[in-house]
């Protein structure tokens, strides 16, 4: 390298470490994902494979439930709204391009790749896929739980029933092909049905309630208070575009976010980037207050209404009890029905009527837990012996949840059951054909019993905020900030230099792990055998999500290639850099720039994934064998003896692996595996190393591998590879406490804010810190080794 070369641009790719990023919606652990009655299934519910009890001296003889419909499109009232929403996508990349947005460059660059890829918005009230495998699900779970109950149901012995329209429909049929591959008959749907939508054939509901516009008053009021208006002005600030949002806009954006958010691919959806978490809040309140005074106890009528199914449910169970052999009756309504049914159990009634001049956040009236897409009441009937007495009890399930704070911790006696539901029998719908006429709305307050949902025990696949931290095989998107947003711009100056030195992307491992991660694969099958037999505690979703996985070849042939997604790693990290320095970094000559890459085919893609994201025709320089500035321990002789090849390195690991902390760990994984054999540490590696290199944090997907461990043992398993690079890469080796900064250093895109002053430091400090590495020397390597 000639000393008169003037370089703008170098890259070495060799090591790096992690720092925090910027608070993103696109990076935010813990998304907002409750919206009112268009919430995902998979974002709130249970599963009764985990959650059924099984009460002592009892076996179920009958299960009733209701439905509500999968994930539909929306109505033709919100579509147009919607379909004109989307074009405020160009004002927000247009705005964000001219700097005045507050959006992060990350959340603008999902925005602008957005594509309604469902066609969710092209037709109107139809099942959408997800809605279809939301139902689907539902059957397959029904069915797995009540093995023995619903085997070889004969016509007689079930019921599945479905309201009027084509979107609840189809989500009946899919129940059927979920619960069973022999063909289920489906009673046809009548719109004037008295069970489960009962409200659609009165006209004294229509006129008073749903077609009456000061049944949405509070609602109303609730857009012009000082609360929607704050957010409504944070929103327009946040997207800083020339054109004052009203509220059918905020509405249509709280669409587009819920709507093409997708709970079973756990995709966010780039349009609730516009939101904050106090907005997504405010807008699910907005729907709260919909629901209450239109299917709520915020009209007299809900309460009757909602009364019809559950009287439906009583005689039913009743007649059970007495010898009739219906095992399953289902039936498929809408978020209207489900409202109804807890008005008239009163289960969520609040002791205050919801109203647009207070928040309450402890009320229990919410409609994202009471009305999801394919929330659900589902109902047991037990048959017990006691002292030869035979006995009959009741145990509820929303969502797929047990609920336990009714009757005896969830437990109810027939007594307890029939004294609920058994007034409800002589419900009448004599009043919609009276004469009808306007009247104010008042509450009616019906509490029968306060109970609450119990929490489910832990399940991986639906944790909210998934452990991330998977020491040095941590995909990037796990870490990185976005150098978009970061940028430190210095009044008076203009960047003249960049300095970089980045790891390769993520690769496959390398042949000696690629092997003890092939002898573990086997566990997989003794963990599902476990949880067939009861050993397990794993959750059900858990474990058929890992039966289900799939091996990708490349994974363990043990060439350590680049994947896929490190290639899009380093292909980001240039396009992002080029974003941020356009007047620096574009037509680049050769003598402006230079690109070196470590030995190692993985590193040496990296860079030429790198490099395309700057531009084409652009030079790498050779990979020099002894290469001192890349990898200069590769050829020390003395490190490599001494350090990388002696066993000795790793003493800390060792011992930290024989301390309780370990041990504990050790044994929680071989509890929540319930496995016959006693698992080695090497197994536990193997298991860790399956977690984290089938892990996608591109696409956003979790691995099922993951599931084995707890938060606690992920962040035991981390501090094991902490130990070994401290003392084999860190401080356990070298005594050099020189501090490498720059004039503004970035490490993974965000600035070092912690050297110099804001992180800006002068030339001298810069000089003083740098200038005495100029004449390091590796002679105390007295001989040459091979590359390790």
């Amino acid at each position: 390298m000639s000393s008169n070369s003037h370089y703008n641009f170098i890259v070495l790719c060799s090591f790096i470490i992690s720092v925090f990023g910027k608070n993103c919606f696109w990076n935010s652990q813990c998304a907002f994902n409750h919206f009112s009655s268009k919430t995902p299934y998979n974002c709130i519910r249970g599963d009764l494979r985990d959650s059924f009890v099984k009460v002592k001296g009892c076996e179920p003889i009958s299960v009733w439930g209701l439905i509500r419909h999968g994930k539909r499109t929306p109505g033709t009232e919100f579509v147009y709204q919607i379909r004109e929403a989307v074009k405020f996508k160009d004002y927000i990349v247009d705005s964000f391009n001219k700097g005045n947005s507050f959006l992060c460059a990350q959340d603008v660059e999902n925005l602008k790749n957005w594509f309604d890829e469902r066609k969710v918005f092209d037709s109107v009230q139809s099942l959408t896929e997800e809605g279809y495998q939301e139902i689907f699900g539902i059957g397959k779970r029904l069915r797995a739980t009540f093995k023995e109950l619903l085997r070889d149901l004969g016509n007689s012995s079930y019921r599945v029933r479905s309201a009027y329209g084509p979107w609840v429909e189809n989500g009946a049929e899919a129940f059927v092909k979920g619960f069973s591959d022999i063909p289920i008959n489906i009673e046809p749907a009548n719109p004037n049905d008295n069970i489960i939508a009962p409200y659609e054939s009165c006209p004294k509901f229509l006129d008073e309630v749903r077609d009456n516009p000061d049944t949405y008053y509070e609602a109303s009021k609730y857009k012009e208070s000082e609360e929607f208006q704050a957010s409504k002005a944070q929103i327009q600030k946040r997207m800083a575009i020339e054109y004052n949002l009203t509220n059918k806009n905020i509405t249509a954006l709280y669409d587009l976010c819920r709507y093409s958010w997708s709970g079973i691919d756990n995709k966010r959806s780039p349009w609730c980037a516009l939101f904050t978490l106090e907005d997504l809040i405010v807008n699910e309140y907005h729907g709260d207050l919909r629901h209450y005074y239109r299917n709520g106890p915020g009209n007299r009528y809900s309460e009757i209404f909602g009364r019809l199914p559950l009287s439906n449910l009583y005689e039913t169970f009743e007649n059970v009890k007495l010898g009739e052999k219906m095992k399953m009756t289902i039936y498929f309504s809408h978020a209207t029905m489900m409202d109804m049914v807890y008005s008239a159990l009163g289960w969520f009634t609040d002791k205050e009527p919801l109203t647009h001049a207070y928040r309450n956040p402890k009320r229990k009236w919410k409609s994202t837990k009471l009305g999801a897409f394919a929330a659900n009441l589902i109902v047991v009937l037990h048959r017990c012996l006691e002292d030869d007495n035979e006995e009959y009890k009741v145990t509820y399930y929303i969502n797929e949840e047990f609920v336990t704070s009714v009757c005896s911790d969830g437990i109810c006696s027939w007594q307890q059951f029939e004294n609920t539901l058994k007034p409800f029998l002589n419900t009448t719908l004599d009043f919609c054909y009276l004469f009808t006429f306007k009247m104010k709305l008042f509450l009616i307050i019906c509490i029968c019993c306060f109970f609450k949902l119990t929490a489910s025990n832990f399940c991986y696949w639906n944790t909210g905020c998934p452990y991330k931290y998977l020491s040095t095989e941590t995909p990037y998107n796990s870490v990185r900030g976005d150098i978009r947003d970061s940028i430190v711009r210095l009044r008076g100056c203009e960047p003249v230099s960049i300095w970089g030195i980045y790891r390769h992307g993520k690769r496959e491992p390398g042949a000696k792990f690629a092997e003890s991660m092939k002898q573990a694969l086997p566990i997989r099958n003794y963990i599902t055998t476990s949880y067939k037999k009861g050993r397990s505690s794993l959750c059900a979703q858990d474990v058929e999500n890992l039966q289900n996985w799939q091996l990708n070849q490349n994974t363990l042939n043990g060439k350590s290639d680049l994947t896929e997604e490190g290639r899009q790693e380093m292909l980001g990290l240039s396009k992002r850099l080029k974003e941020v320095f356009p007047d620096l970094l574009s037509e680049l000559r050769n003598g402006d720039y230079s690109f070196r890459s470590a030995s190692g085919s993985w590193i040496e893609k990296s860079i030429q994934h790198f490099v395309k994201g700057l531009g084409d025709d652009l030079t790498i320089e050779k990979v020099k064998a002894g290469a001192d500035v890349m990898a200069p321990y590769a050829t020390c002789g003395s490190y490599q003896k001494d350090v990388q090849r002696n066993p000795n390195i790793y003493v800390e690991a060792a011992k930290y692996m024989q301390n309780s902390e370990y041990l504990a760990t050790k044994d929680r994984i071989q509890r929540r595996t319930g496995i016959d054999y006693m698992l080695t540490d090497d197994n536990i590696t193997a298991l860790y190393d399956l977690c984290r290199y089938t892990w996608s944090a591109v696409d956003n997907k979790f691995s099922p591998w993951c599931a084995v461990f707890t938060k606690d043992d992920l962040e035991v398993l981390e501090y094991i590879q902490d130990l070994k690079h401290y003392y084999r890469n860190g401080y356990g080796t070298c005594t050099d406490n020189s501090e490498d900064y720059n004039v503004v250093f970035y490490l993974n895109e965000e600035p070092m804010r912690s050297i110099c002053e804001e992180g800006v430091c002068s030339w001298r400090e810069f000089e003083n810190k740098l200038r005495p590495f100029i004449n390091t020397t590796i002679d105390f390597c007295e001989f040459r080794s091979e590359p390790y």
